[in-house]
């Protein structure tokens, strides 16, 4: 697992891309490197076997410009806040050794998105414990980010991803499985729009547009962040 600047955790296979897909596009662009890792093979998804789900999420990978993606195997629907799942976790990001990780919000109507997040949380803190022993040495990275999937919340703040509006619709529509319709799939929430769901990029919008911006994508922290200059975010430099 090569180093990277940012590591993004999802439950299932498509969970990163809905969430911040347009933000991973855009520091990619940057220059900045990026993992995912799923925890789920999402296999108890109404559509697609386990195998079409990990070969869409490397389509998306490879249109998002990520460095790697990684699946963690865990049972769809049973992921558990326990002691393996987080050291499990805890491996993954001392082997990444990532600045910033970002993971799914942990309120949410689906328990596995719920699980991620507080499994997440405790593995991001444990990561930079040195008594705490995996393979890896430990990495302390420098913040915990949330990402939303399904629910639409007051965010920290909100990243402008207008220009990598066009890869994130790519990157979500190569998990063909969920959001079309085709021959012997099931008709859900997911595909009934066959193509890009509507709900998303309404939510896309209205997020953009609270500062001012075609698209966006907003995220939550917990924690209060330092500013050291006001006017390197308002105004000019000194």
């Amino acid at each position: 697992m090569e180093q990277v600047d940012i590591l993004a955790i999802g439950a299932h296979p498509d969970d990163v891309e809905i969430g911040m897909g347009g933000t991973i596009a855009m520091h990619v662009s940057l220059g900045f490197k990026v993992g995912i890792i799923d925890l789920t093979r999402g296999e108890l998804g109404t559509n697609g076997t386990p195998e079409q789900r990990i070969e869409e999420g490397e389509q998306a990978r490879e249109i998002l410009g990520c460095t790697f993606r990684v699946n963690l195997g865990l049972p769809d629907g049973g992921v558990l806040v326990a002691k393996e799942n987080t050291a499990l976790i805890v491996e993954q990001i001392r082997q990444a050794r990532p600045t910033l990780v970002f993971s799914t919000f942990y309120e949410d109507k689906h328990p596995d998105h719920v699980a991620c997040g507080k499994l997440v949380e405790e593995a991001f803190f444990i990561s930079g414990l040195k008594k705490f022993a995996t393979p890896s040495p430990s990495h302390k990275p420098e913040q915990l980010i949330f990402y939303m999937v399904n629910p639409q919340i007051k965010p920290s703040f909100i990243v402008d991803i207008s220009k990598s509006y066009h890869i994130k619709k790519q990157a979500v529509l190569a998990h063909r499985s969920q959001f079309f319709r085709e021959e012997g799939s099931t008709a859900t929430e997911l595909n009934k729009e066959n193509g890009y769901p509507e709900p998303l990029a309404i939510r896309d919008k209205y997020i953009g547009l609270q500062i001012g911006a075609a698209y966006g994508e907003g995220f939550l922290i917990k924690n209060v962040l330092p500013v050291n200059n006001l006017f390197s975010q308002w105004g000019k430099e000194s």
